[in-house]
């Protein structure tokens, strides 16, 4: 994943966010080194990734695209909020990224036999061997899952086999109205969701789903 830049609409947002926010800041995910890096070139101060024990306090925490569903399934979601909801100072800022259910993929995976994608090749870190990547997705609708069996194989310049390996993963997902449910829940009081990074409204045409949050009194 390439670092963020000032181009990216992200960081705008995490921007207007941050300004006003209490310390510290904390933010968790693949580009939060990205995020604090950039905004320390507006005099704002945050910690990317850091060990969760080593703060009793927090201002404001953002979850990017992913941290929280990695997590587990809806039960554990809700019990990871409200860890952090008992490390909030009152008004703090709790910012959580999402991306919406994929719907078409889920319909296909539902099917028996799950839903075998067309061979993709993948950036390979050597020039000179080629990376290609199998995925079959299965989705439990009950569990709301997704599980993915990606079969690997990197090849030479003429083709031939040089290894294969099999990776298996879940993933889970989360409908707006639950997002909505589980902060609420917890006792958060949610200040928007937005269908975008430049607070577009969270409807049939959103292309991800953000959710703004505080702790009350």
């Amino acid at each position: 994943m390439e670092p963020l830049t000032w181009g990216d609409p992200q960081i705008h947002f995490w921007l207007r966010h941050t300004r006003k926010a209490q310390e510290p800041m904390l933010f968790f995910g693949a580009q939060a080194e990205s995020v604090v890096t950039l905004l320390e070139e507006q005099m704002i101060t945050g910690v990317a990734n850091p060990e969760e024990s080593r703060f009793r306090r927090v201002g404001m925490l953002g979850l990017m695209e992913g941290e929280l569903i990695r997590h587990g399934d809806m039960a554990a979601q809700v019990a990871v909020l409200d860890t952090y909801y008992q490390c909030f100072m009152v008004g703090g800022k709790l910012v959580v990224v999402l991306a919406l259910p994929d719907m078409e993929l889920m319909g296909k995976a539902a099917a028996f036999g799950g839903y075998t994608a067309p061979l993709e090749e993948l950036p390979s870190p050597h020039n000179a061997v080629r990376l290609y990547r199998w995925r079959t997705t299965r989705c439990d609708p009950v569990a709301q899952s997704l599980t993915h069996h990606d079969v690997y194989e990197t090849t030479d310049g003429e083709g031939i086999s040089i290894r294969r390996w099999h990776i298996q993963t879940v993933e889970y997902y989360a409908f707006p109205n639950e997002v909505r449910l589980m902060l609420e829940r917890v006792g958060y009081l949610i200040e928007a969701g937005y269908g975008g990074w430049n607070d577009e409204p969270l409807d049939i045409n959103a292309k991800m789903q953000v959710w703004v949050a505080r702790k009350g009194v």
